[in-house]
């Protein structure tokens, strides 16, 4: 009897593991996770920070998620930062789900999250039922994400709030009302979340509650499954560029690939150097800086090298202390140069390489590389006499060479989708007078707070919410400027 049941089973194929697999049901017999992978055709005009490419990761979680969703049970992913938990959980959600059956409602935990908060948004996205009993609208299911699970600060007793708040759900049905202190049934609803690993702010959660939760841990991508995503998003890019810059699209992936690799390889965080953390969101920034330039300016293989070598050195270079590094940096990218693109370094490029989007200010702003320093030098003296002429504060500023640098760099971000920086640097040093003219270069209104003796939470509230006023009602663009001296209050 039991040699015909295992005769009846059917084998996992010889290569790869159970992973790689899913058992298709109808037909019987075991499926490749990766044959099930749709094809992508991204559209016209998609900016890069709206394109999802499906690989075999985004397909297998995605499954996943809606197998829980259709069944009931509460899922948590865990994994590194950038691995895309956030992005598959919301597009499923919004996109995904039938808008019919299900209401999405979406949490974001930080230290300063408390339990009230998280209540008073739950319940104010939820309808009464009857006496005492709250859930979604009738014939509607809620799905609750709660993105960075684990980000809120721990109390005095070691207990996180906010979580035995989601906890006294999971095991009662329910919470107490704020007000009159009845008990409030909750129906209808289920969890979803996400969080990384602990550290830097995050911390472990108690088991009480982690034991509510199917938990499924993300890796970081393979190479295959990142070579994949950037070669569709950079065949997309240059259909319309010469050939001869359409035959580099491998070649930058590569490049830009090997260089993440051997960056968090070689580059490790140290006491000294606690911000040399390098994450899949850092590829992504070199490939969408490499995006930023138009065919009709940029249509040669040289330039197009240069600018992945300025955008690697953006996103990885800027953030190096030491000499050591930077020479390291400058030593491998020029490396990889001649073997991505069979060309050297040393002759296409004789100085500092720079692109910018202020050399056509009254045109379309394009992003080009900058090679005349006296142009660029009386473009920002003549921005910075217009920005002292309707500013009320002006500035007296001398710009010389690593102003100029700097300047452009901060203008980069300025133009980029959730482009947002964090300068370093000594008093002095012309963080703030730079972004201020970076700003007016991009034609942004530069939003900063003002300190008093009795400015605190509420004051706090109320800037942040001309800010978000200007920038997301008025739809305005917007530059906030915060300085570190400016954070009176740790919830800040």
């Amino acid at each position: 009897m039991q040699e015909e049941r295992q005769k009846s089973l059917v084998p996992l194929p010889d290569k790869d593991t159970i992973y790689d697999y899913q058992f298709d049901t109808k037909a019987g017999k075991w499926k490749s996770w990766e044959a099930s992978v749709p094809d992508l055709k991204i559209k016209e005009g998609t900016p890069f920070h709206e394109i999802t490419v499906p690989t075999v990761d985004t397909f297998r979680n995605t499954y996943w998620l809606t197998t829980m969703i259709e069944h009931k049970h509460h899922l948590l992913f865990t994994g590194p930062t950038g691995t895309g938990k956030t992005l598959c959980v919301k597009d499923h959600l919004l996109n995904g789900l039938p808008q019919d059956k299900f209401m999405a409602i979406l949490l974001s935990f930080s230290a300063a999250t408390s339990s009230n908060q998280t209540q008073d948004i739950i319940d104010s996205k939820l309808d009464k039922r009857r006496k005492g009993v709250f859930g979604p609208p009738m014939g509607k299911r809620a799905v609750i994400f709660v993105d960075d699970l684990n980000m809120p600060a721990l109390e005095e007793y070691g207990a996180q709030p906010p979580i035995e708040l989601l906890r006294q759900w999971m095991d009662h049905g329910g919470w107490y009302d704020l007000g009159d202190k009845s008990f409030r049934k909750i129906v209808d609803v289920q969890f979803v979340a996400a969080m990384g690993p602990p550290g830097g702010g995050r911390t472990h959660i108690t088991r009480r509650y982690c034991r509510h939760y199917n938990m499924i841990a993300l890796s970081n991508y393979s190479e295959a499954s990142l070579t994949r995503v950037f070669s569709t998003i950079m065949s997309y890019f240059v259909k319309p560029f010469s050939r001869d810059v359409q035959n580099l699209a491998a070649g930058i992936v590569e490049g830009t690939i090997a260089l993440y690799n051997e960056a968090g390889k070689v580059l490790l965080p140290t006491p000294k150097k606690s911000h040399y953390q390098f994450n899949l969101r850092d590829l992504s920034k070199v490939i969408a800086g490499v995006m930023q330039v138009k065919p009709a300016k940029v249509n040669e293989p040289d330039p197009i090298i240069k600018l992945w070598y300025h955008e690697c050195a953006r996103v990885f270079h800027d953030r190096l202390t030491d000499d050591e590094d930077r020479f390291w940096f400058k030593k491998f990218t020029s490396e990889l140069v001649s073997k991505c693109f069979k060309k050297n370094w040393a002759e296409l490029s004789s100085g500092p390489v720079m692109f910018g989007c202020f050399l056509d200010l009254e045109g379309d702003r394009s992003y080009m590389q900058i090679d005349d320093m006296a142009q660029v030098k009386q473009i920002l003296n003549d921005q910075l006499a217009d920005y002292n002429v309707t500013s009320t504060k002006p500035m007296d500023l001398v710009l010389f060479q690593y102003a100029v640098e700097h300047v452009a760099r901060i203008a980069r971000c300025l133009n980029q989708p959730f482009g947002n920086c964090l300068l370093v640097g000594v008093g002095g040093s012309g963080r703030q007078s730079l972004t201020k003219l970076a700003a007016h270069i991009c034609d942004m209104e530069v939003i900063s707070i003002a300190i008093s003796k009795k400015y605190g939470t509420a004051e706090w509230r109320g800037d942040l919410k001309n800010l978000l006023r200007t920038g997301g009602a008025k739809g305005e663009p917007t530059c906030f400027l915060f300085n570190d001296t400016q954070i009176v209050l740790e919830s800040f």
